[in-house]
């Protein structure tokens, strides 16, 4: 069975896009470095999760369950703390079927040496075809060059 979903390159050129803006990182790492599973992970039937530090961001994807059948509602879980936020946290979470959701952060950036911060995003969705998906959540710190991508790997049957 095949990995279904985008390229490695066009992850590049998306995750670039989204960073781009108030402090968008110069250095985006490339998506075809990244480990199928990100950091730390777990995979089972019950779930699959990555958790991904870079700088002082630490990002989760949890993806419940792990293995499902079509149709079936798969749970996403995105966690995201950063040590020290000059801007608000946005995510982009790529299900790995072509379709994806998105946060809008504002465009402000706060003064001096920024706060500590912890962001979690529910969201759900359904596959319409069997297949392996990969999923990834990048996360970035608004007025910064914080960023970081966590993938994980679902199976539909």
């Amino acid at each position: 069975m095949s990995i279904k979903g985008p390229k490695p390159y066009v992850v590049l050129a998306i995750s670039t896009l989204m960073l781009s803006g108030c402090g968008g990182s110069k250095d985006t790492a490339r998506a075809d470095r990244a480990p199928v599973l990100g950091g730390a992970e777990e995979q089972s039937a019950a779930s699959a999760s990555a958790t991904v530090r870079s700088g002082g961001l630490t990002i989760k994807l949890t993806a419940t369950p792990g293995r499902a059948k079509t149709s079936a509602t798969i749970k996403f879980q995105v966690t995201a703390s950063a040590q020290s936020a000059a801007g608000a946290l946005g995510y982009q979470l790529r299900y790995g079927d072509g379709t994806s959701a998105e946060n809008v952060v504002p465009q402000f950036c706060v003064a001096g040496r920024g706060t500590p911060v912890l962001e979690a995003w529910h969201l759900s969705h359904r596959y319409k075809a069997a297949g392996l998906y990969r999923v990834s959540a990048s996360v970035y710190v608004n007025c910064t060059s914080d960023h970081a991508t966590a993938t994980v790997v679902i199976s539909i049957a």
